[in-house]
Formats: C-alpha cells, structure tokens, sequence
C-alpha cells in the first residue's frame, strides 16, 4: 500500500503524519456543477474575475453579465419560448410565452434557491415560479391545448375549404 498523493502543486507533510488517498489538485464541486468564471464589478470599473460554482443546466454568461457582489449572481438557462402572431397585425406578437430553470442562491425565499421552472409572458409585470411538479402539471395542460388548437385549425380548414399548407405545391 502506498501513502502517496498525485497533485498538480506541491504540497508538504510532516513525517509521521499519514497522507490523504485523494487528489488534492483543486477545489471540491458538487456533482451537477462546475467551475466557471464570473465578473464582479460596480459601474465604471474594470471589475476581477472570480470563479464560483455553477450547475451544469445554467448557460448564463456570468463575465457578460456581471454583478456587483458575487453574491448576487443569478444561474439562469436557456429559455423555451412559444409565440402567438395575429393575422390582423402581423408586425406585431400579441402574446409571447416563455419557460426557463433559474435558481438564486441567496434568495431571502429559500424556495427560490433550489433549481425550479419560471414562466413569464414577454412585458408582462409578473413571473410565475414552479416546482417539477408544477412544470409536469402545466406542460400536460399545454399538450392538451395544443392537441384542442390542432383541431380547431382542421376545422377551420374546413369551414373555408382550405388545403395545409404542407400539401401546396
């Protein structure tokens, strides 16, 4: 058996005393998250870079969008989105459904600190924040919509005599 430990600096010990069986070449990350490196910086200043730890699902980019206390920094992912046009005014979305994972590490409600799902409609004053279980509920509900709008447009297709647009030459 060997008391020897591989690390990427040296590290001493003192005889007698045994030497650890594990890698001591950087910091320990919990399983899900990884190292990255985030900008803290008050307007007008050059800011540090600092390395904080990150979940996997997060694809902010916390050096562009830096904060003034690493404390504040947010873990947000990519956003799913779902818009709804009008062809009365085709410049113009009317509604603007979005979804996305957020946590906020030292929000003062310790729901908000965990990972969960926020909703939000685009220039809507309002967010709504959901479990898993939440998410599961509301994504069943938008299958169930979705399938009613498919079968609102056949019978819209038929009412006016129309052909799918994926069958027009």
């Amino acid at each position: 058996m060997s008391n020897t430990v591989q690390t990427s600096a040296p590290v001493a010990f003192l005889d007698g005393i045994p030497r650890p069986k594990v890698a001591l070449d950087g910091p320990a990350v919990a399983p899900g998250s990884r190292l990255v490196p985030a900008k803290v910086a008050r307007a007008n200043e050059g800011g540090i870079i600092v390395y904080i730890e990150c979940p996997t699902w997060c694809t902010e980019d916390h050096v562009d969008e830096y904060v003034a206390n690493v404390e504040d920094v947010m873990h947000r992912g990519d956003p799913a989105r779902a818009e709804v046009a009008s062809f009365l005014n085709d410049t113009t979305l009317i509604y603007a459904l979005n979804a996305r994972l957020e946590a906020d590490p030292i929000a003062k409600d310790t729901r908000l600190r965990g990972a969960h799902v926020t909703v939000w409609e685009d220039g809507g004053p309002e967010t709504a924040e959901l479990t898993a279980d939440m998410a599961e509920e509301l994504a069943d509900d938008l299958v169930g919509l979705a399938a009613r709008l498919r079968h609102l447009a056949r019978t819209v297709r038929l009412a006016n005599h129309e052909v799918p647009a994926e069958r027009v030459a």
